[in-house]
């Protein structure tokens, strides 16, 4: 029951429909009853009170209204028996459609009222799961991230010992350097000399760990134009150690024009740092790891391809799955986040891979 039934004593409604049955049923008694044109209006009257209710207060209010006009229409009828049976059993008649218009009108609203009420429950609901989706959604917005963040973390954990390596170099030439300036035998000229070396090499090394920061950066994507070469070259010069030590050597085939990219930067460095990893770790007994960009309708074809231990093809599609991995100590991000990187660039990504003879990836993206 709604809180309109509740209280229906204070709801206009009620005292509408009271009035309503109150004047038509003194309209009865105060008409002869010679006159019988009057009496059938009026008994056709009581039926719009008896509607009001029921649409009001549903069942209750139909069958209520119907069965105090039957009590209040009853002593009419007894009295008009009397005079002609005929036309009191006509009455009789109306009397018990009072009641069956009652029923029916309630039984329909009640109906009607479960179906609304069912259908803004549902409606609650939808809208209570929407916004648990998208609370959800927030969630696992975040969650990627921090996994983006944890892939960088460990990318920079397996480079900190060529970091080291390349790092000594241009610091044992600073420090050499820092010797001879000290040294008091030496002419300008030769001063001069030392120290552009001093500064080149500072430079250099400025180069290289700028180039690691980069790897680990987590700013929010921004779009910067740059050439693709600078990137492969700061690329290969951070893994250089690594595959000397594995004696892995690279071909890479790029355009002979400059090929211009309009994306984030570190997104790149993330991209091929996490490929030319993997192809590094699928050859630990050395071999070669080819690289080749080609340009073609405002497209740029990347594709990383090695001569490693290969997957086997029933595991390929697993590769994109987040944690999988083939490696003995690796994390399973790699990929996957590689993946969701270039679809973020509305790129596109492929895996092919047979066993004991490699692996090649190929990347499409827009190069604006």
């Amino acid at each position: 029951m709604n809180n309109s039934n509740q209280t229906w004593y204070r709801d206009w409604v009620f005292w509408m429909v009271t009035g309503m049955i109150l004047i038509i049923s003194v309209l009865h008694y105060s008409t002869t009853l010679t006159e019988a044109v009057f009496h059938d209006i009026y008994r056709r009257l009581y039926y719009i009170p008896i509607i009001i209710a029921a649409f009001r207060y549903q069942l209750v209010g139909g069958v209520g209204a119907s069965v105090i006009i039957s009590l209040i229409y009853l002593p009419h009828l007894i009295s008009h028996w009397g005079i002609s049976p005929e036309q009191g059993l006509n009455k009789l008649l109306e009397l018990v459609l009072y009641n069956v218009v009652g029923i029916l009108s309630g039984v329909l609203v009640t109906n009607q009222e479960k179906e609304r009420q069912r259908y803004e429950d549902t409606a609650n609901q939808l809208d209570q799961s929407l916004q648990e989706l998208q609370a959800q959604s927030k969630r696992l917005i975040e969650m990627e991230e921090n996994l983006r963040v944890a892939d960088r973390l460990a990318v920079l954990g397996e480079l900190t010992a060529s970091l080291a390596h390349e790092v000594r170099n241009p610091l044992g030439s600073i420090t050499g350097s820092a010797k001879l300036l000290a040294n008091d035998e030496l002419e300008p000229e030769e001063k001069e000399e030392v120290a552009e070396i001093l500064m080149k090499e500072a430079e250099r090394m400025n180069q290289v760990v700028e180039n690691y920061l980069s790897a680990a950066r987590t700013e929010p994507k921004s779009r910067q134009k740059f050439q693709l070469n600078e990137v492969l070259t700061s690329v290969q010069r951070l893994l250089a150690e690594k595959t000397r030590k594995r004696n892995i050597t690279f071909s890479m085939r790029l355009p002979n024009q400059p090929v211009n990219l309009t994306m984030d930067r570190n997104h790149l460095y993330q991209i091929l740092i996490n490929l030319l990893l993997n192809a590094i770790d699928a050859m630990p007994e050395g071999g070669t790891i080819s690289l080749s960009a080609t340009t073609n309708s405002g497209k740029l074809q990347l594709i990383v391809e090695d001569q490693g231990k290969g997957i086997p093809q029933e595991e390929v599609a697993n590769v994109w799955n987040t944690f999988y991995t083939t490696k003995q100590e690796g994390t399973g991000l790699g990929l996957p986040i590689v993946k969701r990187i270039v679809e973020e660039y509305e790129g596109q990504i492929s895996l092919e891979s047979e066993l004991d003879k490699g692996t090649k990836v190929t990347i499409i993206m827009p190069q604006e």
